[in-house]
Parts: structure tokens; C-alpha cells; sequence
């Protein structure tokens, strides 16, 4: 048996209740059989009951003991402070025998203790505890004692709950026993504990199928969803979640799902979506997510719709597969494939083909056709001009956007192409957007173009051209791209040298192999077809002095390095390099055009003998300064033919080494000439370093009221060599030729500005300053940014101010002449168009020029007065700028005749000698500004 102790509340209150019963039942005899019993008392006053009377008292007492336990439905036994049972009920003699109790081990007279501890075999396991618990009640160490044991059959499992209570609290009394049957009761919780671990264990089950089913749904990136159609409420699984990378504690609806389509797939997917409501067909579809930081996902989704019994859609269920890797390899896989028959085709392109520009224009089609590839070019590496040239190209981007007559310089090491001849390795750019290699402020991926790649073409071990291929998506070049598409420009490399091998003689026919140049016989080809097309030019003949002295000391490949060097700086300050050639180990010849007339070429060529002189060229990483004699051929008066001037510069350099001069002409008057232009340089650069130039000031006045209303600054050289101020016609042009009039022309401007804004804070009646603009300051593209640095000294400053610009110089770009006229005007500056008349403007751009005032040309002023046919062409001018709002200053103004006429025409101002001559600053002042009177 096994103790269960108190195990059920309910069964001790029954046992309590039965005990109740069986005292209120005996004490009920008690009083019933009293008075009949015998005793008598002894002398001590003591009850003594004699024999028969005892024996009558214990049959009484157990008849009415077995009357009380009979009539209790429990099996109820009596014991003694001892543990020998006194009485018994029916219901535990049936008990005892249903138990297979024999003999008298359970009956009336026998210990129950003893058959406790005594009891064995398959049934006593719990006996020796029941007794134990028994002594414990008997000897009052408990108040109670009660356990739940097993008693089978071989047909039946039953259980029992026996208890026992002391009957009193007096030791002798003894103890009840009772053995309650609760089979049923047992039955009930072993069922119930069985359905409680059957719950468990499905609970147990479904949680790992279910752990089972998200573990599969993460290995195969396949994740279920559901959406309530009545409220759009779409529950994910977590798997669904990851993929579209949302928390898991966000609820998400239909229209959160839209958000993250891809742009380009949301009309398709939202279309598909209503199109399914309708159908009781599954769906399946692929389309793309772009996450929050660009990210891009392939998704394969399959849809189901479930309907109600009258046909109304209810939810909509689905799964929701990443297929991006998947989807990538099948792009890598068509690329590779298309890579392949790009190879291919090329191959079979390199059989056919036997010219070179054939070859390239035929791979670049093959490569946006068979390749898929949004642009394809091929640029060929001019070394003389230093510069990547593309000559081929194909695709959807416009081939306007490849320069293809300057090139991509090779010093441009931001152009990938550039960087591709510099490293002779394929430059890989897999994100144009952002490779900072390649980013430029303000220029942006243009044509939907977001990667290339850059692939050298290497014939002989140099890079002789690079191919460029352009895609549409990011990350499109891997190594398996890569490898392919550098075999193709590796069979291309080895096309042009197929090629190029039928080729080689005749260019070295006329090329020179090391610099690339022209060689002596094309260049002569050149220098005579380029003489036929003007009318004065120069030929020069280089000398490199001491070159074999770098070959010795430096070695050759330091000499074969300057000789590069030398061929791209001359090229590039030539502008045209098909004019410049090798003729000679250490010789280089070409030829110069400047001019209409003989000698114009003679300043340009000047600078250049200068600059060559002051360059410094790198070898092995040190500056070298390169000496070189020049021998100079002028034509036509030296020679008509190329050959003849050739002829002719080569006893000019033989004359210049034997004299140590650094140039000779072969005419000496030329020689002259360049030596004196280029002293007058150097003196003209002095000049504005040491502040010799300075402004006169011609007064402008008010044709009516003769007061001054206006100057005109005009440059002069105040030279210390000679103590005389040179006039401008003698210094403006070289100032032009040079360039220095930029630099000039903001110096007139600053001090203009500045004797202005003097005049104001010296009180006096201050009056518009005009400055004249040359024409290489016009087309200097900071010219605007000079004018608007020099103004912003003072808000004043604008106001005093005048540009005056010569109508010709306006009309040689019309165009940007408007657009800077305008931020000009923008600034509060006035225009003015100088020399009106000598420039054959139409009126029809006239009226769009942003100007102020209208300046006639002295030579009209001067026919004014001779004729009526130049006094009707002056007043015509007069009117025709009032008709566009435009003042109007009369130039060359001499007499009083010419001042009463232009009165009567309504001319507003005039300028010339009648009213004042150009004069220094200081007497221009004190004659028209302090003064304050009319000049007449």
C-alpha cells in the first residue's frame, strides 16, 4: 500500500461526520441501557460489577458497538489503546474478504497493528507505514492519521483512503479505523492527469512543429501571411517580418505592404492584388521591395483568396518568398552568358575585320547589343596630345557627351578611362553615384548610367587604347564579369596589333615611334597644306642643347623621357599638334599661324622661346630647365614652300648656335622685331609691378547746360626710361598680345573706383567714371567676379562707374555678350557702346543689348558738319537711341559748330577737345570739380 496523507478536504469532513454519527449513536445506547446493569459498591465506595453483571455489560457493549458500526455505510473497525480490534462492521468483513484477508488477522479479537507490520507480497507496500501512523494515534503523538493506498484484483483496480481518529482524548479509548472507497474519485484524477499530460504533450508537440516551421520558414527565407479583407489587417509570420525587415511588433496593412514595393513594381503589384479578389485561382508573382536606406529585395509571392458560402472574398492568404540570391545569379548567369557571346562575336568580329577603326566601332556595337550594356566607347591614348581620344562608340547615351575633339586629358586622373592607362588595370566602378574617386561637386550620374568599367587595350606592353562599358544598375561588374570582359579587350589588344603589324611600316613611314609626332615627310605634308590656307606664318627649328649629355649621365631612358615630355608641352602650347614634328634625334620643327600679316606670328612665338625656357621638365623626379636653340623661317618672305622653309630655318639655327644666341630669324629685321617685342613685355610688366601706369581723365558735359557730367578714363605709361608718358597706341596692343591687358584693365577699374568714392568724401560734385574694355577681358570668364569684387568696396562704388564697350567687340558673340551685359547691369554698372556706327550691329540685336548710353564715333562727328547727308546719318543715330531709351555722348566734339548742332539734334553729352583734353588727376579736379562751373 502507499500513503497518500490528507489527501482530500471533502473525504475528512465525510470521516468526521461518520465519527460524529457513531459517538452520538453510542452514547444514545448509553443512555438507553442504563439502570440495567448489576454492581455493588465496596468499602471504599468504589462500583464493582459482579461476573455476570461484567459479562452482560461486554455482550451489551458489543452488540451495541456492532449495531453502530453496522449501521454505518464505511468499513469501520474499533480498536483498543493496544491495536487489538474490538468491533467490526459488516462492511469491513466484506471488505476483509474482498481483499483476500484470511483467518482472524482482520477480525474482532485480532491486533491490527501486528497484521500491519506483519503483512508481505505484492499488496503491503505502505503497511508498516499505516501502522506506524496507527501508534502515533493510539499513543495520542497524533491527532489523526489517514492515507490513500491501491487493493487490486485481478479484475479490478480499486482505491481506498483509510483513517484514523482517537475516539476520545483518553489514551484507553482507542481508535476508529476506517477504509472509504474512492475508486470513482481516483479514476477521475488519473483520467484527468492523463488528459492534463495529453494537453501537454500536443502543447509540447505544437511548439516545436511550430519552432520546426519558422526554423524552415528562416532556412528557406519563405514566410506566410494572412489579410482580413473587411479590415485590411494583414498578419506575418516571423519569418514574413524579416524578410520585409519590419518589427515585429508593428502591426502592418495593406497599404504598409504597397509602401514597400518597389516604385517601379507598385502600379503592377497593386494592380495584380485587386485583380485576384476576384478569382479562386492561386497567384504567383515576383516583384521588388526597396527597403529604408536603398536596399534592394527580390520577392516571390503566391496568393489565395478564401470566399464565404455566398462567394464574398474573406481573407486573403499567401507565402512570401527572399529570392534575391536567387534572382542574382540568374542575372549573373544571363551576364556571364551574354559576356560569353560578346566574346564570341568579337572573335568572330577580329576574323573578319582588317581596319583598326572598323574593329573598335563593330566591338562597341557587339557590346550594347550582345551585352546589354547601356554605352560602350573605345578610346585610342594620344600620347603628343596627352589625352584619351574616343573614336568608337555605340548605345543609348548620346556620343555628344564624349569629348571626343579634346579628349580626357591623362593628367585627369578623376576620369576613370585616365586612371585606367596610369595603373594598365581595369578600373571598376561599381557605384558611380558614390565612388569618390570619381565624385565632382554639382555633376551627377547622367543617362540612368551607375557603373562602368574602365579595360586597358595593350599592345607591346603599353596601353594603347582603354574600353569603357556602361550599366544601368549598381554592383553590375563581379570577377566573373571581369574576367570575361578583360579577355575580350585582351583578343581586341591583340586584333590591333594583328593589325597594327601591316600597319607598322607605313607609320613609321611617317611617324616618329618614340614620341609619336609626325616625322620629317609628313610634316612637310602638313607645314604645306596648312601655308596654303593663310597668308603670314612662322616655321621654327628646335635645338635641345646638351641632350646626349643627359643621355650619358642620366641614361636613355632619361633622354627617351624628355623627348615625350618636350613633343606634349609643345603640343599643348601649339593647340595643334598635327603641326609639330620630330625631325631629328634632338630636333623638333613646327609651324605657327598668327595674323594675316608677316611678322603677327612673330609675339606668340616669342613667349613660347620664353616659356620653354622657364618650364621645368621632370626627370627621374628632379626639375630640369632645358636649354634649346631656335632657328625661325618667316613666310612668305622667306620662303612659299614648306621645303624652302624648312631650308631656310635650318641656316637660322645654324647661325643662332654659332652666334650663342638663343633665336635667329632667318631675316634679321624679324629677329629685331621679336627682340624688341618681347623687351617691351618685360618692360610692361615692370611697368605695372613698379605702378607707372596712371589714368587721365577727358571730361564728358551736358550738351545744354555745359556743366561736366561725366569722364572718360584713358591709360597712360609714365616710363622712367624715357621721362615722357607714352601714349596708349603705342603699349595697348602688346598689352593685348600678352594677355597683361586683363590685369591691367582691373588695375584702370580699381583706381577709377577709388578716385571716385575720394571725390565723394571729399564733398566734391564727383561724376561717372568710364573705363574702356578690351576685348580679352570681355571674354574672360572671371570678368564678371572682377567687376563685382572691385564695386563691393562701398555701396557707392556701382554708381561711379561706366564700362564702355566697342559695338564690333559686342557683336563677336552676341549671345554671351547679352548675358554678361545683363549681370553687369545687374550690379547697378552702366554700359555704354563705344564707337557706335563702325561695328554694322543690326538694329534688331540692338534692341536687346542691356545698355545705358549710345557713343557716336568721332569720324561721324567730324562729316556732320560737311555734309547734309552726314548730319542726317548723326541725327538718325541721335533718334534711334532715344527710340530704345538710350543717352546718347557725341565723341570728338571740337568746335562750336559741332556742339550748336549736336544741341539742336537733342544729343545729351559730348566729349572732345572744345570741352576739355585728357588730363592727370590731380588738375582734371581742380579744373572741372572744385571749380563747379560750366566748362562753358
Amino acid at each position: 500500500m502507499t500513503d497518500f496523507p490528507h489527501e482530500s478536504p471533502a473525504l475528512e469532513d465525510e470521516v468526521q461526520a461518520l465519527l460524529a454519527t457513531l459517538r452520538h449513536a453510542e452514547d444514545r445506547l448509553q443512555e438507553l441501557t442504563a439502570g440495567q446493569i448489576d454492581a455493588i459498591t465496596d468499602a471504599g465506595g468504589r462500583t464493582i460489577l459482579l461476573q455476570r453483571a461484567q459479562e452482560d455489560v461486554r455482550r451489551v457493549d458489543a452488540a451495541r458497538r456492532t449495531a453502530i458500526l453496522n449501521s454505518l455505510p464505511a468499513n469501520i473497525a474499533l480498536l483498543d489503546g493496544s491495536g487489538f480490534i474490538v468491533a467490526v462492521n459488516e462492511s469491513w468483513r466484506q471488505f476483509g474478504r474482498s481483499n483476500g484477508l484470511k483467518g482472524s488477522s482482520a477480525d474482532v479479537g485480532a491486533n491490527y497493528l501486528d497484521a500491519c507490520q506483519d503483512a508481505h507480497g505484492d499488496r503491503s507496500d505502505g503497511a508498516t507505514g499505516i501502522a506506524d501512523g496507527l501508534l502515533s494515534v493510539l499513543e495520542r503523538a497524533a491527532t489523526g492519521f489517514d492515507a490513500i493506498y491501491p487493493c487490486h484484483s485481478p479484475d479490478i483496480d480499486r482505491w481506498f483512503q483509510m483513517t484514523a481518529t482517537p475516539v476520545s482524548d483518553d489514551q484507553a479509548s482507542g481508535v476508529v479505523v476506517m477504509h472509504v472507497d474512492i475508486t470513482d474519485r481516483k479514476l477521475h484524477e488519473i483520467a484527468l492527469q492523463a488528459s492534463e499530460a495529453e494537453q501537454r504533450e500536443s502543447t509540447r508537440q505544437l511548439s516545436l512543429e511550430r519552432a520546426r516551421l519558422v526554423a524552415a520558414q528562416r532556412v528557406a527565407k519563405v514566410g506566410s501571411w494572412e489579410t482580413d479583407l473587411a479590415t485590411m489587417a494583414v498578419l506575418w509570420s516571423a519569418e514574413s517580418y524579416r524578410i520585409h525587415e519590419v518589427d515585429p511588433e508593428v502591426a502592418v496593412t495593406r497599404n504598409d505592404l504597397l509602401e514597400l514595393v518597389h516604385p517601379a513594381d507598385k502600379a503592377r503589384v497593386d494592380i495584380e492584388l485587386r485583380a485576384l479578389l476576384s478569382s479562386r485561382e492561386p497567384k504567383v508573382m515576383r516583384h521588388r521591395l526597396l527597403l529604408p536606406g536603398g536596399l534592394v529585395k527580390f520577392l516571390e509571392k503566391r496568393w489565395q483568396v478564401d470566399f464565404d458560402e455566398d462567394g464574398r472574398p474573406l481573407r486573403l492568404i499567401g507565402t512570401c518568398q527572399d529570392i534575391t540570391a536567387r534572382c542574382l545569379d540568374e542575372e549573373r548567369i544571363k551576364r556571364l552568358n551574354r559576356g560569353y557571346l560578346v566574346l564570341s562575336q568579337v572573335n568572330g568580329l577580329i576574323v573578319r575585320v582588317r581596319d583598326r577603326d572598323e574593329l573598335f566601332q563593330g566591338a562597341c556595337r557587339i557590346a550594347v547589343e550582345s551585352g546589354g550594356f547601356l554605352l560602350a566607347w573605345i578610346g585610342r591614348v594620344d600620347v603628343v596630345g596627352a589625352s584619351v581620344v574616343p573614336v568608337a562608340s555605340a548605345g543609348n547615351c548620346p556620343a555628344a557627351a564624349l569629348p571626343v575633339e579634346r579628349g580626357f586629358p591623362l593628367d585627369d586622373l578623376a576620369q576613370p578611362c585616365t586612371l585606367t592607362v596610369h595603373t594598365r588595370e581595369a578600373v571598376i566602378v561599381n557605384d558611380l553615384a558614390s565612388d569618390v574617386r570619381f565624385m565632382r561637386p554639382g555633376i551627377e550620374p547622367a543617362n540612368g548610367i551607375l557603373s562602368l568599367v574602365s579595360l586597358p587595350i595593350i599592345v607591346g606592353g603599353e596601353v594603347v587604347a582603354v574600353m569603357s562599358l556602361h550599366a544601368s544598375d549598381v554592383d553590375y561588374f563581379d570577377d566573373a564579369e571581369i574576367a570575361l570582359l578583360t579577355e575580350v579587350a585582351n583578343d581586341i589588344g591583340f586584333a590591333i596589333d594583328h593589325i597594327g603589324k601591316s600597319e607598322t611600316i607605313n607609320y613609321l613611314a611617317y611617324f616618329d615611334a618614340l614620341t609619336g609626332l609626325a616625322n620629317r615627310s609628313l610634316f612637310l605634308e602638313r607645314a604645306a597644306q596648312c601655308l596654303r590656307g593663310t597668308t603670314a606664318g612662322v616655321l621654327a627649328l628646335v635645338d635641345l642643347e646638351r641632350f646626349k649629355s643627359i643621355n650619358d649621365s642620366l641614361g636613355v631612358h632619361a633622354g627617351d623621357d624628355l623627348l615625350r615630355q618636350i613633343a606634349t608641352w609643345l603640343g599643348r602650347q601649339l593647340g595643334d599638334p598635327t603641326l609639330l614634328a620630330r625631325v631629328g634625334p634632338d630636333h623638333f620643327a613646327f609651324v605657327l599661324t598668327d595674323g594675316d600679316r608677316p611678322g603677327d606670328a612673330a609675339p606668340g612665338l616669342g613667349r613660347l622661346i620664353k616659356a620653354f625656357h622657364e618650364h621645368a621638365f621632370l626627370l627621374d623626379g628632379a626639375p630640369f630647365r632645358i636649354a634649346a636653340k631656335f632657328g625661325i623661317a618667316t613666310f612668305p618672305e622667306d620662303s612659299g614652300t614648306a621645303g624652302g622653309l624648312l631650308q631656310k630655318a635650318e641656316s637660322a639655327l645654324k647661325n643662332a648656335k654659332a652666334a650663342g644666341k638663343r633665336y635667329l630669324f632667318y631675316t634679321q629685321k624679324m629677329t629685331d622685331s621679336i627682340a624688341r617685342q618681347l623687351v617691351q613685355e618685360n618692360q610692361l610688366r615692370h611697368a605695372l609691378d613698379n605702378r607707372e601706369f596712371v589714368l587721365h581723365y577727358q571730361p564728358k558735359v551736358n550738351v545744354d547746360s555745359g556743366r561736366v557730367v561725366g569722364a572718360e578714363a584713358l591709360i597712360r605709361w609714365n616710363d622712367p626710361r624715357t621721362l615722357t608718358m607714352t601714349q596708349p597706341a603705342q603699349f595697348i596692343p602688346i598689352l593685348e598680345q600678352t594677355g597683361l591687358i586683363i590685369e591691367v584693365g582691373r588695375w584702370a577699374m580699381r583706381t577709377a573706383i577709388d578716385d571716385y568714392l575720394r571725390w565723394l568724401r571729399a564733398g566734391l560734385p564727383a561724376v561717372r567714371i568710364a573705363v574702356n574694355v578690351s576685348p580679352l577681358q570681355l571674354r574672360d570668364p572671371a570678368f564678371v567676379d572682377d567687376v563685382r569684387e572691385l564695386i563691393s568696396v562701398d555701396p557707392l562704388a556701382p554708381a561711379g562707374l561706366e564700362l564702355e564697350i566697342t559695338e564690333s567687340m559686342l557683336m563677336s558673340d552676341i549671345e554671351q555678350s547679352i548675358e554678361t551685359l545683363h549681370a553687369l547691369r545687374g550690379m547697378g554698372v552702366r554700359i555704354a557702346i563705344d564707337d557706335f556706327g563702325t561695328g554694322f550691329s543690326s538694329l534688331g540685336y540692338l534692341a536687346k543689348l542691356p545698355v545705358d548710353t549710345l557713343k557716336i564715333d568721332r569720324s561721324f562727328i567730324d562729316d556732320m558738319g560737311r555734309s547734309a547727308q552726314g548730319l542726317s546719318l548723326v541725327s538718325t543715330m541721335i533718334s534711334l537711341a532715344h527710340s530704345f531709351k538710350l543717352r546718347v555722348v557725341a565723341e570728338g566734339v571740337e568746335t562750336e559748330e559741332q556742339s550748336s548742332l549736336l544741341k539742336l539734334l537733342r544729343c545729351e553729352e559730348a566729349q572732345g577737345y572744345l570741352h576739355g583734353r585728357p588730363l592727370p588727376v590731380s588738375e582734371f579736379e581742380s579744373r572741372f570739380l572744385l571749380a563747379g562751373m560750366p566748362v562753358r
